[in-house]
């Protein structure tokens, strides 16, 4: 018979046709991605992710270190957080198995954010069921080079627990999405998606509202399946699928509630409301100026390019041959309604917060997810046409190519800050040795550079003494650096005693010194010891006393005049 396989040479010849061919069909775009992804990754790792315990990271560290791993998850939880009840698992294992080592903290929420944007191209290539593979793999790249998002994972690398939350809620979508295609014969899959949404709620909140998006699936997919269903029969599908989610959230609200009384930061006024939700969807989708980096990304944006179109095109051809939705038109369709709504749920979970979203725009991170969804399927309508395929190609590379070099330029900017940090901290020891326990010396930073704009130290954050306590291997170290631009305006009033004053400036009373950073403190003159910090030659020297004209310009309301002399009793230099 004709073109009947006979002989084993033949077999060998003529493999069984479609089994490789088509596991590797659908597994090499997801390939690509992963390869791509931990290629990035991998090159923030060898230029330098060890930037440095400052900000939330500084706290998580000197909390851990000093109250061990059961103390520490009690400290985020009832101190720090008083939310994301399932968080403190997160953090850990880190602080155990990794403690001062900032690098891991940093991997580990690029590495996070990294597998959220492979979930996010699993759900749009369930979406557009297995075609148009190039529009999820764009989809999932615009998401993980977001410019909005680029300072996240350096600013806040403790946030990874909300970056692991949106992979989660990604992850429940997906499983619903596969319950309910697959007729919804199998309870297993609406279970785990109950599952996944319940633990994404409990490490971070912003997800709080994606079982609003479950209408959004079972409207499409009822469609795919070509069923006739009524409204009322489509509402009460939907109602019984997504019972339980929302009485999750009650609960789970009612707990925090219970927990963490008087800790209500939420306003539900209708009017900030949609304040915060208009200013979320600017934030989002307002146009950024992307072409100010793309210099610096041009050879990634060409290439990129040059692979879309390429794939594009090649996707075409094999589309052209079937029947149906050749073009993935309505499934094109699907994703953007399903980005849309993920944007929108995404912003208006975190609407009733006190943050707004232009000044943190970490708020919002998962509307990102949504925001790729849309722009990728939006462009994938245009595949059609010639100059519709290298316009979505090159804008989409022009998306990715901006943000990959903006997060390579932000990584040397923070490499550069700790740096100049490091090279304060190292020049202090060089001069102090040990520092006495009993009492401990109030240090005092003079410096001809800006703490914060030049040295990165951000001296008037309270976190800033925790440096100093575990330099010293010590607990409760008064520090200050002084600062010459303060503006006056931020004096404390005559009216108000330096223990009551919160602010800026340095007070000096008959009690004693109030630091910026200890309110309604007193600190004892005697305790003082003076270091002086020179940018140009990194070296630090300890001052007897605080020169006249440094004192006459720094943040310091001198109500009491005392002596500005260091107490040398209080620290053993080391012998140059």
């Amino acid at each position: 018979m004709e073109g009947l396989i006979t002989s084993p040479a033949d077999t060998a010849l003529h493999p069984a046709p479609n089994f490789h061919p088509r596991i590797w069909g659908r597994l090499w775009p997801l390939l690509l991605l992963l390869v791509l992804l931990v290629g990035v990754w991998l090159l923030l790792l060898a230029r330098g992710l060890d930037l440095g315990f400052t900000g939330d990271l500084l706290d998580y560290a000197y909390h851990y270190e000093r109250l061990g791993v059961s103390g520490g998850m009690q400290w985020l939880l009832t101190k720090h957080l008083q939310r994301h009840l399932f968080a403190g698992l997160f953090p850990a294992p880190l602080a155990y198995f990794f403690p001062r080592e900032s690098a891991v903290w940093y991997a580990m929420a690029f590495a996070v954010h990294y597998a959220a944007a492979v979930m996010s191209f699993m759900l749009a290539d369930a979406v557009l069921k297995g075609k148009l593979r190039w529009v999820s793999f764009s989809a999932a790249l615009i998401f993980a080079f977001h410019t909005l998002h680029l300072r996240m994972n350096f600013e806040f690398p403790t946030i990874y627990m909300g970056t692991a939350a949106l992979f989660l809620a990604l992850l429940s979508l997906w499983l619903y999405l596969q319950y309910v295609r697959r007729g919804r014969c199998n309870r297993w899959w609406i279970e785990c998606s109950i599952a996944a949404y319940s633990f994404a709620v409990g490490l971070y909140e912003q997800t709080v509202l994606f079982f609003a998006l479950h209408p959004i699936i079972a409207f499409f997919e009822s469609r795919y399946r070509g069923e006739q269903v009524t409204l009322g029969r489509f509402l009460k599908r939907a109602l019984a699928d997504s019972f339980w989610f929302p009485v999750f959230v009650v609960v789970y609200l009612y707990l925090l509630r219970a927990l963490f009384i008087g800790n209500g930061t939420l306003s539900f006024n209708p009017a900030y409301i949609a304040g915060q939700v208009a200013a979320g969807l600017m934030a989002e989708f307002a146009p950024v100026p992307f072409l100010e980096r793309l210099l610096a990304g041009l050879i990634a944006a060409v290439a990129l390019a040059i692979l879309l179109v390429w794939w594009i095109n090649h996707e075409l051809r094999a589309l052209t041959h079937k029947e149906g939705d050749a073009f993935g038109g309505s499934s094109l369709v699907y994703l953007v309604v399903l980005g849309g709504g993920i944007s929108i749920v995404s912003i208006v979970g975190v609407a009733p917060t006190s943050w707004p979203p232009l000044e943190n725009p970490r708020m919002i991170y998962p509307s990102a997810v949504g925001f790729g969804f849309v722009v990728a399927g939006l462009l994938g309508l245009l595949h059609v046409q010639p100059l519709g395929r290298l316009f979505a190609a090159m804008t989409i590379a022009v998306l990715v190519a901006a943000g990959f070099s903006g997060l390579l330029s932000i990584q040397s900017e923070y490499i550069r800050q700790q740096a100049a940090r490091q090279a304060v901290l190292n020049a202090i020891q060089s001069v102090i040795s040990q520092v006495s326990t009993d009492p401990l010396p109030y240090l005092l930073l003079v410096s001809d550079a800006h703490p914060s704009n030049d040295l990165w130290l951000y001296a008037q954050d309270n976190r800033f003494p925790y440096t100093f306590d575990l330099m010293y291997d010590v607990t409760g170290m008064p520090v200050d650096a002084l600062y010459m631009d303060v503006d006056p305006a931020d004096a404390p009033p005559p009216d108000v005693p330096g223990s009551r004053y919160q602010g800026k400036f340095i007070v000096v009373e008959e009690e004693g010194i109030y630091s910026p950073l200890r309110p309604a403190e007193p600190i004892d003159p005697s305790r003082l010891v003076i270091i002086e910090y020179d940018s140009t030659s990194q070296t630090a020297r300890i001052l007897d006393e605080l020169p006249e004209d440094v004192l006459a310009r720094a943040n310091i309301v001198e109500r009491v005049p005392i002596e500005w002399k260091t107490n040398h009793s209080l620290v053993i230099p080391v012998d140059n």
